[in-house]
């Protein structure tokens, strides 16, 4: 065998391990938008935390989030409020947390609370 030909063949295991390499890192960059990555829980929680200072809101449940593109994350979740307050009083809170959460996680574009009024016990 030639020298040329030794020298092909190692340049072609070289050339198809950079591929494999590249394809891997792709691969664990996109597996998370393919399964539908959520938010990291320290984002998760500061949302949780923001939405426990607002004085009608009695509870939050779990939240549930997915990226739906690469700047573009859905979160969705269930809060109780003070079953007192108006129903105005809700709306107008409800777009309240909205905007503080648009406004502090700007990749969180689109947001479905779903407000439920705490049991009279």
């Amino acid at each position: 065998m030639s020298q040329k030909a030794n020298y092909f063949k190692l340049g072609l295991f070289v050339v198809g391990a950079a591929v494999a390499g590249v394809a891997v890192l792709l691969i664990r960059e996109a597996r998370g938008l393919l399964i539908g990555e959520g938010i990291r829980p320290d984002t998760a929680a500061a949302i949780r935390e923001l939405l426990g200072r607002h004085p009608l809101v009695r509870s939050v449940g779990p939240l549930l989030s997915m990226y739906i593109g690469p700047e573009q994350v859905l979160l969705t979740l269930d809060v109780e409020f003070d079953p007192k307050a108006s129903a105005a009083s809700i709306s107008k809170a409800v777009r309240s947390l909205e905007q503080e959460i648009r406004a502090r996680f700007d990749k969180i574009t689109r947001i479905y609370i779903e407000a439920r009024a705490t049991d009279a016990r």
